[in-house]
């Protein structure tokens, strides 16, 4: 919880939903684990909710950003 304080909600989610590929990730270096093709399709689908988060938050804050000026 000292997370979501320090940085905010938005991007400790961001680094939180990248937590399950950086295990498999792991899992293949360290343990020799086979990658199939559910593994890659898991790894595109966390990799485009990352991207499709962060390009929202982007979004808000350029949206905020105009209405100040």
């Amino acid at each position: 919880m000292s997370a979501v304080k320090l940085i905010g909600g938005q991007k400790s989610s961001l680094l939180a939903s990248a937590e399950p590929l950086s295990a498999a990730v792991l899992a293949v270096v360290w343990l020799g684990t086979s990658f199939m093709v559910l593994d890659w399709i898991g790894s595109l689908c966390i990799i485009s909710t990352v991207f499709l988060l962060s390009a929202s938050e982007r979004k808000q804050r350029q949206t905020a950003g105009e209405g100040t000026i």
